[in-house]
């Protein structure tokens, strides 16, 4: 009797943790930067001009229908950039998207009176945080110099 009670609870345990999600794999994101587009060495530092690409991989991701939000932190911590990609997957669990980063210029007076190109602002570390379904799963940073 006690035997047949235990095996009813692992069922009905096992089943909750489906039901939950629980028994899902975590997704997993991996992060590359490159400088160009032909993706042949990563890169962590940019200049203001170079165009900075991230290439995103995502395993584990359960099928359906799925947003990924990158929000792009300038140096003082300020969102620049939100980037939004829906995607969907069927039976495989893996995604892989490369997305763009192009810093603007000062406006041209600006940059007749105070000879700068870019503001002071986008020197230094940037961070990005990746979310998917709004749910933050990954964070990257690289430098401008």
């Amino acid at each position: 009797m006690i035997r047949r009670i235990s095996k009813i609870l692992l069922v009905l345990l096992y089943g909750s943790l489906l039901l939950t999600g629980l028994g899902q794999a975590a997704p997993t994101c991996t992060i590359c930067s490159y400088d160009n587009p032909g993706y042949r060495v990563e890169a962590s530092q940019f200049t203001p001009e170079k165009t900075i690409y991230l290439s995103v991989l995502l395993q584990d991701i359960a099928p359906g229908k799925h947003r990924l939000t990158i929000d792009w932190h300038d140096p003082t911590g300020q969102v620049q950039e939100q980037t939004m990609k829906s995607f969907s997957t069927d039976k495989a669990s893996v995604y892989q998207q490369t997305f763009a980063l192009r810093l603007n210029k000062l406006g041209r007076v600006t940059r007749m009176v105070t000879g700068l190109q870019y503001p002071d602002r986008f020197y230094g570390r940037w961070f990005c945080s990746f979310y998917l379904d709004g749910v933050k799963i990954h964070g990257y940073s690289f430098e401008v110099i």
